[in-house]
This record gives C-alpha cells, structure tokens and sequence, in this order.
C-alpha cells in the first residue's frame, strides 16, 4: 500500500527531475539548459530503491545532463532530460566512480510543471513519465485524474522488480 508521504517523496522527485530547483514559481520557457542531480540509493529503504538493486549496496548518483523544454501541438509540457550518470558507492558523489552510464528521462504531462504540481491529487491532470539509466533501472509513473502507477526496475539477472498504485481520490 502506497502511503500519502510515499506518494509526495515521488512527485517531488518527478518534479526536481521535469523542472529544476526553483522552477516551479513561474511557467519554464521552452528551451533547453543544464541538469544536475545528485540522489542516494539505498537497497532496503526509501522509495527509489533500483540502482542500489543493481550494485548491490547504498550508491550515490550524479546525473549531469541538459534538459529541454516544449510545448506539443496540443499543449502539453514535454520535458526531456539527456545525458551522463556516474555513481558513486556509499552516501556521497566523492571519490572513484565506480560507473559511467548514459541515462534519459522523458515526462509529457497534460499542463504545464508550474501548473502540475497537484497531478497526484483526485481530478488532477495526465502526465507519463519515464527514468531509464541505460543498462541499470528504469523507473515509471503514469496516469491522471488521481489514478496512478509506480514501477522501478533494476536490470539484474532476476530482473528485481516492484511497483505501486495509488489512488487519490480514496484518500481524504
């Protein structure tokens, strides 16, 4: 069962990853700029789980990439992140890499991030959104009107798995 705080830790992450510290005050222009993000996995804890899956233990990630900005034919806010993961092992981005890897991330959601923040809330609007590093884990949300679901997966032998659904509109 997914609980309310669960459910904010993913969106806040949702939102760091599609618009940026600090971005959400105002509407992003269509464009593209620079992407830093540096988050710590831990195999037993947390909500993102799947690259400690994969290495085996706590790793720490530094995603460095460009983001770019627009606006589809039929107004939805696309986001589209590129570019290089390097992990790192236990609670920090410091010392040897223990990784390199190219990772993407893609959201289409249907108002624009400055409007978005309530999507997981009853009622509120589409969006599908995708995390993949290549070869390591993929992680997955999607849907709308307050129905949702969660999947991470890291691209071990066993191919480890979990995933959640959640409904806000049951919640009240």
């Amino acid at each position: 069962m997914t609980t309310r705080s669960t459910l904010v830790a993913a969106a806040a992450l949702l939102l760091v990853a599609s618009t940026g510290p600090g971005a959400l005050a105002q509407e992003p222009e269509p464009g593209c700029g620079p992407f830093d993000h540096v988050q710590t996995y831990e195999p037993d804890r947390g909500f993102y789980r799947a690259p400690a899956w994969y290495y085996g233990g706590e790793v720490t990630i530094r995603y460095e990439g460009t983001s770019c900005r627009s606006v589809s034919a039929v107004g939805q806010a696309v986001t589209e992140v590129e570019g290089t993961a390097t992990v790192f092992t236990g609670r920090d981005a410091s010392g040897e890499a223990i990784d390199v890897r190219p990772f993407s991330s893609s959201e289409v959601a249907a108002a624009p991030p400055s409007e978005a923040s309530g999507w997981w809330s009853c009622g509120g609007p589409s969006l599908r959104y995708r995390w993949t590093m290549s070869e390591v884990y993929e992680f997955s949300a999607s849907g709308g009107g307050g129905h949702w679901t969660f999947r991470q997966t890291a691209f071990t032998p066993d191919a480890r798995s979990s995933g959640s659904s959640f409904d806000a509109c049951r919640i009240r």
